[in-house]
């Protein structure tokens, strides 16, 4: 049995390019989450959980990077190991980041309370600056129920017609 495999001159600085390229990314979004870790709204305060994240794939990648350069003649073995450490790092990454929020979507559905950290509904109170005109509410709210009753009579007046 034979295998065909691409290989090129330019394999290691190609490497090399794309780990930079990835490096670069990993760095923006660690100093992204340094930057929104103060961030008063619990729902969009994930600073912790995505350095959890960067750390598993800084970790987890040196590793992955020396397997992929020592098995490049055992292509079954490269693709076998890079492909499950992938897969596993992944899917480390993805309970780090959705377990926490899913215990606590349960906890506050076991406990029926309200999750006001993505509550955008209109506040009950008003700024001070906004002044509100109750007579004219009073009007407008008369001049709907006007306009429903003349609309419920147009329904009536409108006889459906069979095709």
């Amino acid at each position: 049995k034979s295998d065909l495999v691409c290989n090129s001159n330019a394999h290691l600085p190609i490497m090399a390019v794309f780990l930079i390229y990835k490096s670069i990314y990993l760095w923006i979004g660690l100093f992204l989450a340094f930057e929104t870790r103060k961030v008063k709204t619990e729902a969009l305060n994930d600073a912790k959980f995505i350095a959890a994240a960067v750390y598993c794939t800084v970790v987890s990648s040196i590793p992955l990077v020396a397997v992929g350069l020592l098995l490049s003649i055992h292509v079954e073995a490269r693709y076998g190991t890079l492909s499950g450490g992938i897969l596993f790092v992944t899917t480390i990454i993805l309970c780090l980041l959705f377990i926490p929020r899913m215990i606590g979507l349960f906890r506050r559905w076991n406990d029926n309370t309200i999750d006001t950290a993505l509550d955008f509904s209109i506040p009950q109170t008003l700024p001070q600056s906004v002044t509100v005109n109750h007579q004219e509410i009073a009007t407008l709210k008369q001049e709907n129920e006007n306009l429903k009753m003349k609309l419920d009579e147009f329904k009536c007046q409108v006889k459906p017609t069979s095709i």
